[in-house]
């Protein structure tokens, strides 16, 4: 649901917006939304995928990033 909302969301404040640029708008608006690396992907992690290496790995870093 999360996604959903936040593609929802961008839709909406970008307007008619070529499907090849959304994933890039996408990103961006999480980014300035969420300026922490780990916060930014655990919003958007589903909980059935935390299990891996580099979601753990990410949490553990000095200075997170993706």
């Amino acid at each position: 649901m999360t996604f959903r909302t936040a593609l929802t969301g961008c839709v909406q404040n970008a307007g008619p917006l070529p499907l090849d640029q959304l994933q890039e708008r996408l990103i961006s608006d999480g980014q300035q939304r969420f300026p922490n690396p780990v916060d930014f992907a655990a919003t958007f992690i589903p909980h059935d995928l935390e299990w891996l290496r580099e979601w753990e790995a990410l949490q553990h870093q000095d200075t997170p990033s993706l």
